[in-house]
């Protein structure tokens, strides 16, 4: 019977230490993990701007952007970065793994990127309308991309929101490494990249609005330019041309609209606007001007070249979605 009871004994013993040798094994694994997790994570904490190139990708938040020399790239670039992470905090929850890979969920603390990613959108469009009306337009670099985000950042204060993200890790060579990969970069970002590849970011009311808003601000030169007036008349004359200048110059005075409704369909939308432009010909005094905009308006001067003359009628805007990752 003692006999018995000591191999009982012997057998709880054993069971024990086993139980102690494997927990003592997996927390070393887990420890290694999150060891792993950290010291990628911590780099984002407190980002040192000096050092940031060596561990974030200069087109993580921009991978679509028209890649710059490196040579050429602002030096500020690296400054954005510190401001994009400069309350990133985050917490390893729970992981799991086996003998080859691991996975770990993650609680991050950062700013709204969808916030930001809208605000964002609506200046990069402004800047693609401005573009359209200058001399010579040039398609958005990564830095331009940047430095505009820079100013998007400094101009509005958004609030911190937390996002759970799982992080995917492999051993090699027996040594656990993050999988980084275009999932693992718009994690990073707080889904960054995610937002602005959303045709939704911005609404088809929103779109026109800032087309119209934008135009508005627009001086005589810039409306000719936008509206491509003097290529309107087809002709180098300069007599026409003056024409087109004044043209400019009236809608530049009196340019107003309003929405009234949208509509969504598939990967379409209809605005229904209602503008109105004032063209006094008396006031241009320039003979010849009414039968031009007569040719060229028809019956309430429809839009076919964006010029109308005094009305107040409801007009159809169609607005095509689009991937807005970079504003090109």
């Amino acid at each position: 019977m003692i006999q018995f009871q000591n191999k009982r004994l012997f057998f709880a013993a054993f069971l024990l230490f086993f139980s102690v040798l494997l927990t003592g094994c997996a927390s070393k694994e887990e420890k290694a993990i999150r060891q792993t997790i950290s010291s990628e994570l911590d780099h984002l904490v407190s980002p040192d701007a000096t050092q940031i190139n060596t561990y974030l990708s200069f087109q993580l938040l921009f991978p679509d952007a028209q890649q710059d020399d490196s040579s050429d790239l602002d030096p500020s670039i690296t400054e954005i970065f510190t401001e994009f992470y400069k309350n990133f905090s985050y917490k390893i929850s729970e992981v799991s793994y086996d003998d080859k890979s691991a996975s770990a969920d993650v609680i991050i603390h950062n700013l709204d990127t969808h916030a930001l990613a809208k605000d964002y959108a609506i200046a990069a469009l402004k800047k693609r309308i401005e573009g359209d009306a200058n001399p010579s337009q040039v398609d958005f670099s990564l830095s331009d991309s940047y430095l505009l985000l820079d100013k998007t950042l400094k101009n509005h204060d958004y609030k911190q929101v937390e996002s759970d993200i799982k992080i995917q890790l492999k051993k090699k060579n027996n040594v656990w490494e993050i999988v980084e990969d275009t999932d693992f970069d718009n994690e990073l970002s707080g889904n960054f990249l995610t937002y602005m590849s959303d045709s939704n970011l911005l609404s088809p009311k929103q779109v026109v609005k800032i087309h119209f808003d934008t135009i508005k601000k627009f001086d005589a030169e810039q409306l000719n330019r936008y509206l491509s007036l003097d290529s309107l008349l087809n002709t180098d004359n300069t007599y026409t041309s003056s024409i087109a200048h004044a043209l400019a110059e009236q809608i530049h005075k009196s340019f107003d609209y309003k929405i009234k409704s949208d509509s969504v369909e598939n990967n379409s939308a209809n605005c229904s606007c209602c503008y109105s432009v004032f063209v006094s010909v008396n006031e241009l005094k320039l003979t010849g001007l009414g039968s031009f905009l007569n040719r060229n308006s028809y019956c309430y001067c429809h839009t076919n070249h964006r010029v109308v003359t005094c009305t107040d009628q409801t007009h159809h805007f169609y607005v095509s979605r689009y991937r807005r990752r970079t504003c090109k």
